[in-house]
């Protein structure tokens, strides 16, 4: 049975530039894949701080999209789209008082609504977008974990470092920028690899029970003067392939492609370099504590 959601507004999606413009479906895969990395990249910092300022106590115990918990979701889907979410998942903190929204554990609405607005942010995308998605999130079985279980692991490493002190012993309310990069790095290598496997997955299920004709790649022969050349028999084969029902599951073999043709772009956009400035770092602490003067955030 679904969860319930948690809608924040009733009106309409606001449109943006990019809505305005014509976008391939791999520019959008791209897109969407950049801003989830960002958000991930923020939510990072904001544990850290969190857990510097006293806010996230030691010892507590992280859990993604806890199944007791409503979704937090900006805006309905519409015109057969669905709101596909960002973030792999809605962050809880599990102490003695239970399980609560990260949110919640914040001291003013303007911060609990800016840290709740990472979890809830969606954007309109057809449904393949968000099987792509659901299958990096997913663990193989006996297999490595995806997404969702790699973002809690990073978060629980955040949760679990002491805070920075001062010469004095004094905890410093900052981001730690070295703890930060360490779990961005590691996201960044198992989420390439929850998209690769995801990918492989596609792949290898469309090869399942497929026609004698349809061939994987193009021809090679050397002795008749072929270098990776389709035939047009084999190309009208591939095409009348794209409508086969992938043995086993619902969808179709060109919509199986599709997803992994995202999840390829998914990988690709993914980097171990961290994609956010000093200067948005900084306006995270600020909302919880101005750094003294002398104090140098590098």
């Amino acid at each position: 049975m679904a969860l319930p959601r948690d809608i924040a507004h009733g009106g309409d999606r606001p449109r943006t530039v990019a809505d305005e413009q014509e976008q391939g479906e791999l520019q959008l895969a791209w897109g969407h894949a950049m801003w989830r990395n960002n958000l991930v990249a923020k939510v990072f910092c904001y544990l850290s701080v969190m857990r510097a300022a006293g806010l996230i106590p030691a010892g507590v115990r992280v859990e993604v999209s806890p199944s007791s918990m409503p979704v937090p979701q900006d805006f309905q889907a519409t015109n057969g789209n669905e709101a596909a979410h960002y973030l792999p998942g809605f962050l809880a903190v599990k102490d003695a008082k239970g399980l609560r929204y990260l949110w919640d554990l914040a001291t003013d609405k303007g911060t609990r609504e800016e840290i709740a607005n990472l979890f809830r942010a969606t954007q309109d995308l057809p449904p393949d977008y968000n099987r792509a998605d659901s299958a990096a999130e997913g663990r193989a079985r006996f297999g490595p974990v995806g997404l969702k279980k790699i973002f809690e692991q990073c978060c629980q490493t955040m949760v679990d470092l002491a805070p920075a002190r001062s010469n004095a012993g004094e905890t410093l309310v900052c981001i730690s920028r070295p703890a930060v990069m360490t779990a961005w790095r590691q996201w960044a290598q198992a989420s390439i690899a929850a998209y690769q496997r995801a990918r492989t997955g596609k792949e290898e299920r469309i090869a399942v029970k497929r026609p004698a004709d349809v061939h994987s790649g193009p021809t090679t022969d050397l002795l008749k003067g072929k270098f990776r050349e389709w035939t047009p028999a084999e190309i009208a084969a591939r095409v009348r392939d794209l409508d086969r029902t992938v043995s086993g599951r619902k969808g179709s073999v060109g919509e199986f492609q599709d997803q992994a043709s995202f999840l390829r772009a998914y990988a690709n956009v993914t980097s171990q370099e961290f994609l956010l400035s000093d200067a948005v770092m900084r306006q995270i602490e600020d909302r919880f504590s101005k750094m003294p003067e002398w104090y140098v955030r590098y």
